[in-house]
């Protein structure tokens, strides 16, 4: 039995629409386990992730409808809000989202939209942590915009950022090992997050797992 080490450093997304965002995960349990033969002692490993790539995974996931994330209401009636234009940043231990904010609330006359819009660009953040195997986020936070437009802002900072780099990395190095092609039967056998920190454009999450190989 040895034990190894692998640390997968900045991960690049590209710009074809299906980008890889999670295969460094399975690169990463795959080299660590072709490095540690028989069995391996759990072992920290290192992800980190760019905020450009991290804004352009964001962009394609989460603002799905030509661009836009409505959060409330349809774009086809006269009341909406929608976020564009997404652009994540990792500064000062924080996860800022900067996007367009456009809004209407009004009623349709003669076949025409009347009413009030807002149209502006605001800055939420939030603080990464761990929260059992995922990436969560605390401290919630208003840095630009309209403090009435919070309610809205929150759940979708808190929920749907988490859900996408929060990435249940037990889940996808399993996935991973089954698809790894090796030529031994591979098992994780224990996985632990250790830390999350965010600051000078990347996101890093430091874990420890332990992977067994056997004969298939």
């Amino acid at each position: 039995m040895r034990s190894a080490q692998y640390t997968a450093g900045m991960h690049q997304y590209t710009r074809r629409r299906r980008a890889g965002e999670r295969t460094w995960v399975a690169v990463a349990a795959i080299l660590l386990a072709c490095a540690a033969g028989t069995a391996a002692e759990a072992t920290a490993a290192t992800i980190a992730l760019h905020q450009d790539a991290v804004s352009l995974a964001v962009a394609q996931r989460l603002f799905t409808s030509n661009g836009k994330r409505v959060l409330s209401g349809n774009l086809a009636s006269c009341n909406y809000v929608y976020l564009e234009q997404p652009v994540v940043t990792f500064r000062d231990r924080r996860l800022f989202l900067r996007v367009h904010l456009a809004g209407r609330v009004g009623m349709k006359a003669n076949g025409n939209c009347v009413g009030a819009g807002d149209a502006f660009y605001t800055t939420v953040s939030g603080q990464p942590v761990i929260a059992g195997e995922t990436v969560a986020l605390k401290d919630f936070r208003m840095d630009e915009g309209r403090p009435e437009y919070r309610g809205l802002l929150e759940p979708f900072l808190r929920q749907q950022i988490p859900s996408l780099l929060g990435l249940n990395l037990r889940e996808e190095l399993s996935k991973g090992l089954q698809n790894s092609g090796s030529a031994f039967k591979l098992a994780l056998t224990g996985f632990q997050l250790l830390d999350v920190a965010a600051g000078e454009g990347m996101l890093t999450i430091r874990f420890d797992f332990a992977l067994q190989a056997t004969k298939p």
